[in-house]
């Protein structure tokens, strides 16, 4: 199964709603920037639609607004169509929500558990250098910073 990780923006605020059975499961609008810059020295930006079920959904729901940072793994990402306003059919890209974590400081967790994964070139070449086990997107235990 492919899994998409990467750091996210998100595009809304979280949508939480429950099932028929009465699970939760919250509706994530996340971004992300791939390949080169245009000529206006934007990179392209590919939306993605994950869904994040169960207790986790409905504790997180509050915190994931437009505009936060999140690191996350988006299992089973895969293409489905959908019915345009024009009558025509669209495709976007969906998964569902694993592992999780607030990047950004807003209203997050304080204390040395919520710091983000290291992600760039700089932070791993840091821990690289202070003689630190580092991988360049550490993500073994990416919820270990959500107290919730």
């Amino acid at each position: 199964m492919a899994t998409l990780i990467d750091v996210f923006n998100l595009g809304q605020d979280a949508e939480l709603r429950y099932t028929a059975g009465g699970e939760p499961v919250c509706n994530l609008h996340l971004a992300y920037s791939y390949g080169k810059k245009d000529s206006d020295g934007n990179y392209p930006t590919q939306w993605v639609e994950a869904a994040l079920w169960g207790e986790r959904a409905e504790k997180l729901a509050e915190h994931l607004t437009k505009g936060r940072k999140v690191f996350a793994h988006v299992e089973d990402p895969h293409v489905e169509p959908y019915p345009k306003k024009d009558g025509t059919q669209g495709h976007k890209l969906v998964g569902r929500c694993g592992p999780i974590r607030l990047v950004d400081k807003r209203d997050a967790p304080e204390g040395p558990a919520a710091k983000p994964p290291a992600t760039d070139a700089g932070d791993y070449a840091k821990a690289k250098s202070k003689g630190k086990s580092a991988t360049k997107a550490s993500a073994q235990e990416p919820d270990d910073g959500i107290p919730y």
